[in-house]
């Protein structure tokens, strides 16, 4: 499917006539929040703000842009040179085309094509040649598809060579009684003295021409109907006139009676007065699709008919830079939107053109491309540096997919992954690209199905904004779309993060490790249990049980030598065991990020320990919160809590004694990972500024501010000045108060 995004869109006339076509929105933007609701409750998802504020490499890949433009001065001329002037919306509109480089593009503005308005249209349409857009443009009369008078420039730009034509629209079309209610409430007719103010500013002829003639068409619908309802008003018998109802002002510009009118009456008049006409917009959709499937790929494309063919072509590839193969210069600039990689392997090496659709890149074959980076490792060794993002989650569609007939697995059941090497701090251009491999989803297929539904039922039970990473095993559900971009979700009033399914950056860590020491990954067996299953199948005999007991189990202790500091350690080596034989117990312990930890508890769950994580140096800071390990760390771990009761009956229990009773799995929301960048983003100012006071600590954070802190991992004195030399005596803790939460809206299994 072809996918557009929808900028400056009011209520979504135009998003609405692309999909009636058939085509896919990817992202909005509107600035009126009143707009935004009627926008939002008609299409699931709140529009961005203003679109100045929108950092343009944030924007997903699409094939179109839409957009409405006024016809005013835009540029200016600078040393003979048009220059596109800084804060107008035409530059805002030409930064975005820039950086993303769609297929195609369509603004509708207002004009005449004369006059002063001819310069404005004209300025536009050189900018998107410049751009290099061959323009198309024309003024459209919506009058032979909605009862109304409507003139409107439309603004057509396609790359490469494509041919296109404005649709026909027919000279004659329904008439205004085609669009009427049939029972219209009292307050719409005027009042005597707003229409004794009519009769008193047109007099006849001129005021019978103000009252619509009900078998022909009226003038446009003006967004200040409310203002002055002179412009459009109907005879009714033996009363006075009455204006048209909102539901009519939505019929007029094509609106079917679906669509949802949130709003009063005075801000629907404005908003359907400004609005797109959907039928003439949908027709010009309809040719700009057409124009587009005349050509999807490049002349130049490669086409290949089984896979060895497209393996042994790749291999190729081996050994280029980027630079190399950027045959249409989309690395130009300082962006740091690696999705341009991407682009230029499909463009530059493959000859395939840029597209947005819904199938795999190598549909013929069934396989999708991925381009995504690894780091070398000191010893030598690869590690994959980002999760490999699939399909956007629709939360209105996916309560009602199977997983097999899922446009997940229809588009991502094989990838083809490219892998080049990182470089910090180095230009894009100069990557590296070192090896590819074919994953293939079936081998994994019984863990990512549970995940699947494990996503799913969330959504089903309308708690979409409380999905993480660290719920699923191996495939995520992974914010997607900038910071704070939400979408509807269908059994909830509460708005949801916009998210991606991806193969979480740890699970592809080991699938890159097996592929480059040559291990072979056999398919999965149907059953599967889950990391806390199987935990919690070998603990289960012992719940209830001492922890010294059940250490006595396995091993037979001298009791004059006393109870070990780390029992329960020693207790989850022997029942569950070692963290590196858990990899070879249960697969995914190498391919996710789960962690086993102790606690003791009280009866009601709360924590008597502290919960810290590993060691912290100053080099775990350089990155920015954004792009820092310890982010992908907390988006994706997912812990299991193995509790001991150490309070009974308001008897403390000592170490040893402690009784086995339950474990949690826990993980962490994306808000309450974003509140753990406020504690990164303290501690990589004081090591910025040397000033521990900056850093927040257990003993500082008196009224709770912080869910994470940085705490001793030992008791000795003037820890936190040795952290700013690097001395590794602390780590993470996370907030009794928060961990206690946590507990008790766990998955408990007992």
């Amino acid at each position: 499917m072809v996918k557009f995004i929808d900028l400056m869109a009011g209520i979504g006339g135009m998003r609405l006539a692309f999909e009636q076509a058939g085509a896919d929105c990817v992202f909005s933007s509107e600035i009126d929040e009143k707009n935004q609701k009627t926008y939002e409750l008609n299409f699931g998802e709140r529009p961005y703000g203003d679109i100045c504020d929108i950092n343009e490499y944030d924007i997903p890949d699409h094939d179109i842009l839409i957009t409405g433009l006024p016809a005013q001065a835009h540029s200016s001329i600078k040393n003979g040179k048009m220059i596109v002037k800084y804060g107008t919306l035409l530059y805002e509109i030409t930064r975005i085309l820039q950086a993303k480089q769609p297929r195609a593009l369509l603004v509708e503005t207002t004009g005449s094509l004369s006059h002063s308005h001819d310069k404005h249209i004209n300025e536009m349409i050189n900018v998107f040649k410049g751009l290099g857009y061959r323009t198309f443009h024309q003024l459209i009369n919506a009058k032979g598809l909605v009862p109304q008078e409507r003139n409107r420039v439309y603004i057509v730009g396609l790359k490469d060579a494509y041919n296109f034509e404005f649709p026909h629209i027919p000279e004659q079309g329904p008439a205004l009684k085609t669009i009427l209610e049939d029972y219209v409430d009292e307050k719409y007719t005027l009042s005597d003295k707003q229409w004794l103010h009519i009769q008193q500013r047109h007099r006849h002829p001129k005021l019978h021409a103000r009252l619509a003639d009900l078998n022909s068409i009226t003038r446009p619908l003006l967004s200040d109907y409310i203002q002055n309802p002179n412009i459009l008003i109907m005879s009714q018998n033996g009363r006075n006139p009455r204006r048209l109802t909102p539901r009519e002002c939505a019929r007029l510009q094509g609106f079917p009676d679906e669509f949802v009118i949130p709003v009063s009456d005075v801000v629907a008049y404005r908003q359907f007065g400004a609005s797109s006409t959907v039928p003439v917009v949908r027709l010009i959709a309809n040719e700009i699709l057409r124009a587009l499937k005349k050509d999807e790929r490049l002349e130049s494309c490669v086409k290949f008919t089984s896979e060895e063919q497209l393996l042994n072509y790749t291999k190729d590839i081996i050994g280029k830079s980027f630079k190399e193969i950027d045959k249409q210069n989309i690395l130009q600039g300082n962006s740091k939107d690696k999705g341009r990689l991407g682009k230029v392997v499909e463009t530059g090496f493959y000859g395939y053109q840029l597209n947005n659709r819904c199938e795999a890149d190598f549909n013929e074959l069934g396989i999708e491309l991925k381009v995504s980076g690894f780091n070398k490792l000191r010893d030598g060794s690869w590690s994959a540096k980002e999760r490999i993002s699939l399909s956007m989650i629709n939360y209105k569609k996916i309560i009602h997919e199977e997983f097999e007939f899922s446009r997940l697995i229809s588009k991502n059941r094989k990838l083809l992954i490219i892998w080049y090497e990182y470089v910090k701090d180095a230009p894009y251009e100069d990557f590296i690209i070192r090896d590819f491999q074919l994953y293939d989803m079936s081998i994994d297929e019984p863990i990512i199905r549970n995940d699947f539904y494990s996503i799913k039922q969330m959504v089903v039970d309308g708690l979409a904004h409380e999905l993480s990473e660290g719920q699923s095993v191996i495939l995520g559900a992974a914010t997607k779309g900038q910071k704070g971009q939400t979408a509807v979700q269908p059994n909830s009033p509460v708005p949801a993060p916009t998210r991606a399914f991806s193969l979480k950056n740890s699970f592809f860590r080991g699938v890159l490790r097996d592929h480059v020491q040559g291990i072979q990954r056999e398919k999965r067996s149907i059953d599967f249990v889950t990391p806390e299953g199987f935990v919690w199948d070998k603990l289960k005999p012992y719940k209830g049980m001492s922890q010294m007991n059940i250490l006595n189990q396995f091993i037979k202790r001298d009791k004059a030598k006393g109870i070990p500091k780390n029992v329960s350690k020693m207790v989850s080596d022997r029942v569950v065991g070692k963290d590196s034989e858990l990899s070879i117990k249960h697969e995914v312990f190498s391919k996710s990020n789960f962690l086993i930890k102790n606690i003791p508890i009280r009866e009601d769950n709360t924590p008597l320990e502290k919960a810290t994580f590993s060691t912290l140096q100053i080099s775990d800071f350089t990155s920015p919160w954004e792009d820092s390990e310890w982010k992908r760390f907390f988006e994706e771990v997912t812990f299991i809590y193995i509790a001991y009761i150490g309070l009974k009956d308001g008897q403390e229990l000592k170490n040893g004694d402690r009784i086995l009773d339950r474990i949690f799995k826990v993980t962490f929301s994306a808000d309450e990972v974003e509140d753990f960048g406020k504690t990164y983003n303290m501690i990589k100012k004081a090591i910025d500024e040397k000033n521990i006071e900056f850093l927040p600590t257990a003993s500082s954070d008196i009224n709770g501010e912080y869910k994470l802190v940085i705490a001793p991992k030992g008791n000795a004195g003037g820890v936190y000045e040795r952290f700013l030399e690097d001395k590794r005596e602390t780590c993470f803790m996370l907030n009794k108060d928060f961990l206690y939460k946590k507990f008790n809206e766990a998955v408990t299994l007992y």
